[in-house]
């Protein structure tokens, strides 16, 4: 707006003698200089000059510089504008496209970037857009209302990993969500135990599809109930742990003399007993670990002596070795032959027909619980499978890919 008329005063007061009425031009918003100067008939006395400012009235209101869903949050929607902004409510903003969630009262006004919360987050790959009516609450300090627009909004948001189904169910039943808080094993989030549960299923996948599996017991959390799924399928073979077990981040820990642990296995019902596989993953050195069944005739019973040797037996016939049992322990019984293996490495077996296995079973009373196996474990369960599949080696190497990824075993 130009200004037609400049007022001189004279000691606070107008002197319409030197009022300016007629300026041949209005001065127009900006800087410009203003000499005021004295005279004494013909002869200059004084001058003064000084430099004035004339503001201009802003007419140019808002406009939409970026709206955008990141991945860190994606149930907020952050609009950044041109110039700073104020804003009272949601009036005249919808969102629509492949969703429409809502929007709740903004927080940011007074700034150039308004937040708002969705009322459902976006996922990967969902177009939306800002819709503005013309009736808003949007305006800039000379109070200019945004205009009526629409505005794409970028969406930021990553695509989720997609899980089998076996890890979907169990990570679900586990209780562990599928987010980037700190898990309960060091320096992994949830979100990576969900990796490498897949991991874990992906490669069963690829080398055995599961077929010889009967289950797999990956002992994830800090309670009973968490250790007790079966990962092929959460609702066969559930373990039901007996006795004073020690439930925490490194899975679970039998106290050596009332702990047992029933899954509801008979070998008998299952596959033929000339045909097996057992596996279980420890980090323990001390105590023993038992696996099996008080059924004479049909038992399965693994013992680990930490010490000595690492045993098993299938009825009457018993394998023994001696070995540091610490790492991924398994054996087989296939077509009559025991086969017995550390971390995927066959070993050197030799018969043995020492009672201890008896004498362990009686003395941690396993024949109360006839024909279904009993597990005495200090350490973690891993798997029983059907040995003609050739499951053993493939359930090894799951059980260290999973216990090296949570750091619960060096090999």
């Amino acid at each position: 707006m130009a200004v037609n008329k400049i007022v001189t005063k004279v000691d606070g007061t107008i002197n319409k003698a030197i009022d300016f009425n007629d300026l041949k031009a209005g001065l127009e918003a900006g800087g410009h200089t203003i000499t005021v100067e004295a005279y004494n008939g013909a002869t200059l006395v004084n001058s003064q000059t000084r430099n004035i400012t004339i503001a201009g009235v802003d007419t140019t209101a808002p406009t939409i510089t970026s709206a955008t869903v990141e991945n860190a949050a994606p149930d907020k929607f952050v609009v950044v504008f041109s110039e700073v902004v104020t804003i009272t409510n949601t009036t005249g903003l919808t969102i629509t496209g492949d969703v429409t969630p809502t929007l709740s009262v903004p927080t940011g006004s007074g700034t150039d970037t308004i937040t708002f919360t969705l009322s459902a987050a976006l996922t990967n790959g969902q177009s939306v857009t800002l819709n503005v009516a013309s009736s808003n609450t949007i305006k800039d300090a000379a109070n200019n209302a945004l205009a009526a627009t629409t505005e794409a909004i970028t969406n930021n948001v990553a695509a989720v990993a997609a899980y089998d189904a076996k890890t979907i169910a169990y990570m679900n039943a586990v209780g562990t969500p599928n987010d980037s808080t700190a898990s309960i094993y060091p320096n992994k989030t949830n979100a990576d135990i969900w990796d490498l549960c897949e991991e874990v299923v992906q490669y069963i996948n690829t080398n055995n599809g599961w077929a010889g599996v009967y289950s797999l017991h990956l002992m994830q959390g800090n309670t009973a109930l968490k250790n007790s799924y079966n990962l092929k399928d959460i609702a066969t073979f559930p373990m039901t742990f007996y006795g004073g077990w020690i439930h925490d981040a490194q899975g679970n820990k039998a106290n050596g003399a009332n702990t047992y642990g029933l899954f509801n296995f008979i070998p008998d019902n299952e596959f033929i007993i000339d045909n097996f596989s057992v596996v279980i993953s420890s980090i323990s050195t001390n105590d023993s670990t038992i696996l099996g069944s008080g059924s004479y005739n049909n038992r399965l019973l693994m013992q680990a002596d930490y010490q000595v040797k690492f045993i098993v037996r299938v009825g009457n016939a018993t394998i023994s070795t001696s070995v540091n049992a610490v790492g991924v322990l398994s054996a087989k019984k296939l077509n009559s032959q025991m086969i017995a293996s550390k971390n995927g490495v066959e070993l050197n077996v030799e018969p043995n027909t020492a009672t201890s296995i008896s004498s362990y079973e009686l003395a941690y009373g396993a024949n109360n619980y006839i024909g279904s196996p009993i597990a005495f474990l200090d350490g973690y369960i891993g798997s029983f499978a059907n040995g003609t599949a050739n499951a053993e080696p493939i359930i090894s190497q799951a059980l260290i890919m999973w216990e090296e990824g949570l750091g619960r075993l060096t090999i």
